[in-house]
């Protein structure tokens, strides 16, 4: 558990105290009874961290902080509400408020875990070159899988159906395949229907890997050998393609920040050729060396939030973290993920994979 973690964890849980003890303050026992699952819950959280055990504990506490946070931001909405038009009396309304707020974050945790569960298929096209087009190819993006305490088996098989059902013709997984420790990944019925995924949605040799940063996180060098015997791990290096279209992998800036520069990539490319960069983070939105360029690149690593509260943190650093972007001659694709990291709650936000048809 990350300091971030049980920071975050704290500050929503002794928020949504204070909110219930002001709410309530003239009900003495309804308070104590909420204010006592509120302090049980972070306290059995306590317990839980010191002795680390059971994976679906942690995802249980990890909702439980996410769906808190959404709780205290619901409330809020709501109090504020209040305070405009009762001004004098709003104590007498804030039950209704906290009510209607604990509905609401039911509602909002059901849609989110849906939203995790129910990846959807985004498609985009994009014309490599001037003139008319000669040739056309189909790419599947996955980003963010994020193999782990969360995302296991069933969500690779759901990938592996839809990615059967489109025919690909390169499968690209653009970093963060494995989120922590790779001892979840290399569970046998996991690594099996990776194995299918990769043998059944594309022909021999047409599956590619980036790294991001989570590969560096733990567990290095074993996650390099279960990339490689499931595909081409494309590490700052260029390959051509039978098609004639030129794909460049470039390592995570977060990971390695030694990567090979750019321009080093770039150079191995004729100029005028097709070509598709794959980079885990959008750092190479704006860079000089990739906008001069009729490029094609494809991130993942923001998960567009994940939870619609997060977003205007993540915009704050990245305001190009989602979609489509086109900067000068190039264009950016930046994916969701396919994957959820801590917690299974996505709340304003889906989980993907991009399916690319492109025309050179």
């Amino acid at each position: 558990m990350s300091i971030f973690k049980f920071t975050a964890h704290l500050i929503f849980s002794l928020l949504a105290l204070w909110i219930t003890r002001r709410t309530f303050k003239y009900d003495p026992k309804l308070r104590r009874v909420l204010s006592g699952v509120l302090v049980l819950e972070f306290v059995l959280f306590l317990v839980w961290m010191l002795l680390g055990a059971g994976d679906n504990l942690y995802l249980a506490f990890n909702n439980f902080w996410v769906a808190t946070a959404t709780f205290d931001a619901l409330f809020g909405v709501l109090a504020f509400g209040l305070l405009l038009f009762y001004r004098k009396g709003w104590h007498e309304y804030a039950k209704w408020a906290y009510a209607e707020a604990l509905i609401l974050t039911v509602i909002c945790a059901g849609i989110g875990h849906q939203n995790t569960v129910n990846p959807r298929l985004t498609v985009y096209e994009k014309k490599l070159t001037e003139g008319t087009p000669k040739d056309s190819l189909k790419i599947l993006l996955v980003t963010d899988l994020h193999i782990g305490k969360i995302i296991g088996t069933e969500h690779i098989a759901r990938l592996r159906k839809m990615a059967v059902k489109e025919k690909p013709d390169y499968l690209i997984f653009a970093g963060d395949m494995i989120d922590r420790e790779v001892s979840y990944a290399l569970r046998p019925e996991v690594f099996a229907e990776m194995k299918r995924l990769v043998t059944e949605a594309v022909p021999a040799g047409h599956a590619f890997f980036v790294l991001g940063n989570h590969e560096y996180y733990a567990d290095t060098a074993e996650k390099l050998l279960w990339i490689n015997s499931l595909g081409t791990l494309l590490r700052d290096s260029v390959v051509k393609l039978p098609e004639g279209v030129y794909l460049i992998g470039r390592d995570s800036g977060i990971g390695n920040p030694r990567r090979a520069e750019m321009s080093a990539l770039l150079s191995q490319v004729p100029a005028g050729a097709p070509a598709v960069l794959v980079a885990h983070e959008p750092e190479e939105y704006g860079e000089p060396e990739v906008t001069d360029r009729p490029l094609l690149v494809l991130h993942g690593h923001t998960h567009a939030g994940q939870h619609i509260l997060f977003r205007p943190f993540l915009y704050i650093k990245a305001p190009h973290a989602y979609g489509r972007i086109q900067k000068d001659q190039a264009t950016h694709i930046i994916s969701s993920g396919y994957g959820v990291s801590s917690s299974t709650l996505r709340i304003g936000t889906q989980s993907e994979a991009v399916l690319i048809r492109l025309t050179y």
